[in-house]
């Protein structure tokens, strides 16, 4: 295939891009006892992202979630990469038991008045 190559010229060098999409390569994650999982193993690179920022060390296929936001992964194996699902974790409760020893709930009961 031939293409221009700038002020008029031809070159015989450029080649069409070609992208090939492989669905049996499909990657996803989910939450297992409170740890996100590939569903991809023995792969040659793991990245984990939170918030669509690489998380520092996170490059196996698991990755335990720590704050509230967006994780998902990239994984790279031979001449394929696949990107996870976008999967949002949410940190919900009083876990820290010196703050859950401070909260007290009392739980009254209405008045009904009988006539």
């Amino acid at each position: 295939m031939s293409g221009f190559a700038g002020e008029g010229c031809v070159d015989e060098a450029v080649s069409p891009v070609v992208v090939v999409l492989d669905p049996s390569f499909g990657l996803e994650i989910d939450l297992v006892d409170g740890v996100l999982e590939a569903s991809i193993n023995g792969a040659e690179f793991y990245q984990w992202y939170y918030d669509f920022l690489p998380i520092a060390g996170a490059n196996t296929e698991t990755y335990t979630p720590t704050l509230s936001g967006s994780y998902y992964l990239i994984v790279r194996n031979e001449e394929c990469t696949a990107s996870s699902n976008l999967f949002v974790f949410e940190v919900t409760g009083a876990e820290d038991e010196s703050l859950s020893s401070q909260i007290n709930i009392f739980l009254t009961r209405p008045k009904i008045r009988y006539c």
